[in-house]
């Protein structure tokens, strides 16, 4: 009898070692698949141990005192500076957005006469009206660059960088414009769905824009922070709102045979809720979406918690349909993430794909997956190779290669050109537009893998590329882009003369200062709350913006009192027939 009972276990366990073996990595078969010698998984049990390096935190917060200087100079209190010719744009509507969304840089590097004057300049703005009459306000960039850096600001100085803040009443405007602001921008949610519109005006009526399309990380990728404005100022209305348009989103059936299955569109219809493209992947127009659940979950865990199997789901379709791998065998261990349209996978990319990494590693860690962390392991080791393979030490806008799982030489998987085939051959991939705009997707991804595994090699390469920065994009007023990241010493990639002048961008884009340089401080920065945690765990999550939102559960490092404030409802606990509470222009 006992034989009978424990045979169909032996033949069971019998059964689990056969495909055991047969499923296991086989990198002859299939090298571009896994790297080019087998390693077995990393396992982190612990936490790492971290390097800190003073003199390199001091060089990095001194190229943000020069390009404040510039800008403070030249551009302050508008939103963006022209580092060449001493002028500014108003790419923003006017707001001051470098000001603004440099703060919490400022603050975490100790900058105390920069944190002085932003917040007095925050305390007297005014979030209600443009300067322009009928000009268009971003909504997904004022949330996630203006609205997070108050609401993040308000939260470094009322902990860990308590010793920053003047009074208690600077402290209180910071998050009282925050509201102000989010306030305005709920009428971007007056939409049937819910899903916001792409942009909204303010003077000389509020409303939105009469645009019916939108993009996926417009309609999903702000939840940080009205979560943040939700939870320190009992504003409900458009944290609601945005909740309801969540879900009227991932309800929405998705056309299967012209979409990828687990992902989505990168265009949202915000009257239907339905799409409106069969384009996607891991670009700027869906990466906020596909990031920020990550982030949410991460953000609280318990009222997030149904959002586990959406980004699951997603994370899986990515790491199955979109990894690519070069068709050239010695760079087959190469991970690039390709974009998709009509169900097909076409290999080329935006360096915001290598953001990514970021998220797999937030998520692998938040989750506790180690499988999540090692894909977000691959993109890092990519994107470096993207940096470290072009002669500047930048990397470019946009890149292609030639898949190793399709026909070379078609129209959906082209050849090189000519004149970059040596290139190509050499890097695995070409460039498709050179320039470089001081964006911030790389040295985040190499953030967060240094923080998951301690490696100093991220230091190393963190710092190469800091380097290679100031020396190309430094100019007497501030830092700017430059045009070809194939230029090295003058010349291009065909050896050609290039005028230095010439390949300057006139543009210091507010990104650099408020996550770009960010990045590379906490690289070499002492441990502390600011810092990510190797097990997700940590006091912080870092917005889309850049900006660390402090987590419910953290409350007890407020300076000014412990008051705790109200667990908030499941999400999933939204009224789907919540009101509006717009304005009197809403039509």
């Amino acid at each position: 009898m006992l034989l009978i009972r424990v045979l169909p276990l032996i033949v069971g366990l019998a059964d689990y070692a056969r495909a055991t073996v047969v499923n296991a990595p086989n990198p002859e078969e299939e090298p571009y698949r896994y790297n080019l010698t087998y390693q077995p998984p990393l396992k982190i049990s612990k936490e790492p141990e971290y390097r800190d390096d003073p003199e390199k935190t001091d060089a990095i917060a001194e190229a943000f005192r020069h390009s404040w200087q510039g800008y403070y100079n030249y551009a302050f209190p508008k939103d963006t500076l022209h580092p060449l010719s001493r002028t500014f744009e108003n790419d923003l509507s006017g707001f001051g957005s470098t000001a603004i969304e440099s703060l919490t840089t400022a603050i975490i590097m100790g900058e105390k006469s920069i944190i002085d004057r932003v917040i007095w300049y925050i305390g007297g703005a005014t979030f209600t009206v443009t300067k322009l009459v009928e000009e268009e306000v971003n909504v997904y960039d004022a949330t996630i660059r203006l609205v997070g850096s108050m609401v993040s600001a308000y939260d470094l100085l009322n902990g860990p960088y308590r010793k920053y803040a003047t009074t208690k009443s600077s402290l209180d405007a910071l998050l009282n414009q925050a509201v102000v602001f989010a306030e305005v921008l709920n009428v971007a949610f007056g939409t049937k769905t819910r899903i916001p519109a792409a942009g909204m005006f303010l003077t000389p009526m509020i409303q939105r824009s009469g645009r019916l399309e939108t993009t996926l990380a417009v309609a999903g990728g702000m939840g940080v922070e009205l979560d943040a404005i939700h939870h320190r100022s009992g504003y409900k209305s458009l944290w609601k709102n945005f909740v309801n348009g969540f879900k009227a989103l991932i309800k929405q059936p998705v056309v299967h045979h012209r979409v990828l299955p687990g992902l989505l569109p990168d265009k949202v219809n915000t009257h239907q809720a339905g799409f409106a493209s069969t384009k996607g992947g891991y670009t700027r127009n869906t990466a906020g979406f596909y990031h920020g659940i990550a982030k949410l979950r991460n953000l609280d865990s318990e009222r997030y918690k149904r959002i586990t199997k959406l980004w699951t789901k997603s994370a899986e379709a990515i790491m199955k349909h979109l990894s690519s791998h070069p068709y050239t065998h010695a760079h087959r261990n190469m991970t690039f993430l390709s974009r998709f349209q009509d169900a097909q996978h076409l290999p080329g990319a935006e360096i915001t794909s290598c953001s990514a990494g970021a998220m797999f590693m937030l998520g692998g860690a938040t989750l506790k997956r180690q499988r999540y962390i090692e894909f977000g392991l691959r993109i890092a080791e990519t994107c470096w190779e993207v940096v470290n393979g072009m002669p500047s030490g930048l990397p470019p806008q946009k890149f292609k290669w030639v898949d190793a799982e399709l026909e070379a030489g078609t129209r959906r998987n082209p050849l090189p050109p000519v004149h970059l085939e040596e290139l190509a051959n050499r890097t695995g991939f070409w460039p498709t537009r050179r320039s470089y705009h001081l964006e911030s997707d790389v040295i985040e991804t190499m953030y967060y893998a240094y923080r998951m595994t301690g490696d100093v090699k991220w230091q190393n390469r963190a710092w190469d590329m800091f380097v290679n920065i100031n020396s190309s994009c430094r100019v007497p007023h501030g830092f700017v882009g430059i045009k070809d990241v194939t230029v090295k010493d003058g010349h291009d990639i065909n050896g050609e003369r290039v005028d230095d002048l010439r390949q300057l961008i006139n543009k210091m884009e507010g990104e650099w200062m408020s996550r770009t340089l960010k990045y590379f401080y906490l690289m070499f920065a002492p441990n502390g709350p600011s810092q990510l945690k190797w097990n997700g765990d940590g006091a912080f999550v870092f917005s889309h913006g850049g900006h660390l939102i402090q987590k419910p559960q953290w409350r007890k490092l407020n300076a000014f009192g412990k008051w705790r404030r109200k667990k908030l409802p499941d999400w999933d606990k939204a009224d789907s027939t919540v009101s509006y509470h717009g304005t009197e222009y809403d039509d």
